[in-house]
């Protein structure tokens, strides 16, 4: 596939006191960073091949009305039928066209990125019951180097929404690599890692929206 998932997100509480229940259970944290402009902050937990990004709210006035008004943040993390997760995808190895995009949508400049390191908000961002689907064509995964704090390699991730019919930009989501998205009763995504010495299953809910299995 010309397409990959790079990371995903969720919406979580602000501050995010919630991911400390990842460190309990033995994952890494990573560093953490605000987004200006767009009145969030995160906690990241890195994998060899992805990312699980906890996104908050820290600035409600910038998210409702700072340059990432569009992707609809700040009802998302105040609705209990909205999606609260982004599904972050990059271009593949065999991806060489720069003009090439997964689904329909429009320009993002955020502001704590030069331009042109823009993002391509997939046109259901509109429909918040769908998570966000978003592309970065300056995304290079495989040049990256290995954060220290990487918790192992991910080996498939499904998504699960509260809807029977998909958007035909989720739809065309849902098609590339990485990730599997179903319909489902709670919106929840399920982790499944490879090469950890136990198996294990670990049920994050109510506090976060996530099952890993490992």
């Amino acid at each position: 596939m010309d397409f990959k998932l790079d990371h995903i997100f969720v919406l979580v509480e602000p501050g995010a006191k919630s991911g400390d229940i990842l460190k309990d259970i033995g994952f890494l944290e990573s560093f953490s960073r605000k987004h200006k402009g767009q009145g969030t902050e995160n906690r990241r937990f890195v994998f060899d091949n992805g990312m699980l990004e906890l996104l908050y709210i820290h600035d409600p006035y910038e998210a409702e009305h700072g340059s990432a008004k569009e992707l609809k943040l700040l009802q998302r993390s105040r609705s209990s039928t909205a999606s609260p997760f982004g599904l972050v995808f990059s271009k593949s190895q065999s991806n060489t066209s720069p003009q090439s995009k997964p689904f329909k949508g429009f320009h993002y400049q955020p502001d704590f990125f030069p331009e042109p390191m823009g993002f391509h908000i997939a046109d259901n961002a509109k429909d918040i019951s769908e998570p966000l689907c978003i592309y970065g064509d300056f995304i290079n995964p495989d040049e990256s180097e290995q954060d220290p704090a990487s918790n192992g390699v991910v080996d498939s991730i499904v998504v699960s929404v509260m809807k029977g019919e998909f958007s035909p930009e989720l739809s065309a989501a849902s098609k590339l690599a990485g990730v599997t998205v179903v319909s489902g009763s709670e919106s929840v995504i399920e982790i499944n890692l490879n090469g950890l010495t136990e198996n294990k299953t670990f049920d994050l809910r109510p506090q976060l929206p996530i099952i890993i299995n490992t």
